[in-house]
């Protein structure tokens, strides 16, 4: 049986959870290679590269013949992304109409994203979604992954409400993990994109969890 969810804030994640969006994150060897004009060599894995995210795509894009430094590879990579963003990706089923509805509620809502937040803006405002926002937040303004709270703890603050009066909509696993870990509630997101085992995980560790925001709608029902 359904049970309403009270709270005053909402912090939502962007890839995966707001946007259908995820096939660029899962497939950026192929944006990496359209970036910089390149055939991608099936024995060259970028998941096998070393270093943080955009230092798996320089290794993996110089060890394809170039060499790059790391500026160069987030400024093409954003180019390509915004492209995508801006061509390519929609809403998650029923994700404007919920907005909508905790708008009306009087909640308030922030976005707390691992993308970049000049791309990040670029897509919601494409979308007319940037104005349902007070703020977007990046893990560039922070300084820090989402391995940690941060990103969360700051976006609660900024939204004027405790850990316990917030709710984290997140679709990675270990983003749910480390809201969880720092006190959230968390509603997770299942995504195509994920593995079921990726999905599965979601589902035992956040507090409810669904394929898109009908199900949500009906939960925060006053």
């Amino acid at each position: 049986m359904k049970t309403s969810i009270k709270a005053e804030a909402l912090v939502f994640d962007m890839d995966g959870t707001l946007l259908d969006s995820l096939y660029y994150w899962r497939n950026t060897d192929l944006y990496a290679a359209k970036a910089f004009n390149f055939e991608p060599n099936k024995n060259i894995k970028l998941s096998e590269q070393p270093g943080s995210f955009f230092e798996r795509v320089k290794n993996y894009v110089n060890l394809h013949g170039f060499d790059h430094d790391l500026d160069t590879i987030k400024e093409e990579l954003h180019r390509v992304g915004i492209e995508f963003y801006t061509t390519e990706v929609t809403p998650k089923h029923k994700a404007v109409n919920f907005l909508e509805h905790v708008l009306s509620q009087g909640k308030r809502i922030g976005i707390a994203t691992a993308t970049n937040g000049r791309v990040a803006k670029i897509a919601l405002e494409h979308l007319g979604l940037l104005e349902y926002f007070e703020f977007v937040l990046s893990n560039d303004d922070i300084g820090v992954s989402k391995r940690h709270p941060d990103i969360y703890l700051l976006a609660a603050e900024k939204l004027g409400q405790s850990v316990e009066n917030t709710i984290v909509f997140e679709d990675n696993p270990n983003c749910v993990r480390t809201a969880k870990n720092a006190g959230f509630r968390v509603a997770g997101i299942n995504d195509r994109h994920f593995s079921e085992e990726e999905n599965k995980m979601t589902a035992d560790i956040a507090d409810w969890t669904a394929w898109d925001y009908e199900y949500y709608i009906e939960l925060f029902k006053a």
